[in-house]
């Protein structure tokens, strides 16, 4: 019985972390679903795309991104949920952050080359630290040998 209520208190607490850290991830992933609409919008005026067309690309893309959004949701969690059994949800927390990270340092720079948003030397400066956060949390991720693993090599 001991067994099966460790079993059962560690599905809890795997449900729990998951929800919660996929929650805050989702925030993040709304946030880039608008700067993609954003950016969507601007690349109608960039390729001079009829006018008259916009508000029904506006429309999809908006609807197709949140399918997309939410589809992202429910896969993360779940992955988020195995992680934790398998004890690596650290890990596969910092993977998504920084591909969310990249994804946004992207988009910004399409935005910048496309000359919808125009920067100072404080927010290129901010864009290569994003880039650079994203870059170094999948770097991370994808080392082999880290410290948590050496931890749990050792015990």
């Amino acid at each position: 019985m001991d067994e099966f209520l460790k079993r059962s208190n560690r599905q809890a607490k795997a449900g729990i972390y998951s929800y919660l850290l996929s929650f805050a991830t989702s925030a993040l992933g709304i946030y880039l679903w608008f700067e993609l609409r954003d950016l969507i919008s601007s690349l109608l005026i960039v390729f001079n795309i009829n006018p008259s067309a916009w508000r029904a690309i506006d429309n999809f893309s908006f609807l197709l991104l949140g399918i997309l959004w939410l589809a992202c949701v429910f896969f993360v969690q779940h992955v988020y949920h195995k992680s934790y059994l398998a004890g690596c949800l650290f890990r596969r927390v910092c993977l998504v952050i920084g591909i969310q990270m990249l994804i946004w340092s992207v988009i910004r720079l399409i935005s910048v080359l496309v000359r919808s948003v125009i920067m100072d030397a404080l927010g290129w400066t901010i864009l290569i630290c994003i880039g650079g956060v994203g870059i170094s949390l999948i770097y991370y991720t994808r080392n082999k040998r880290t410290a948590m693993n050496a931890e749990e090599i050792k015990g």
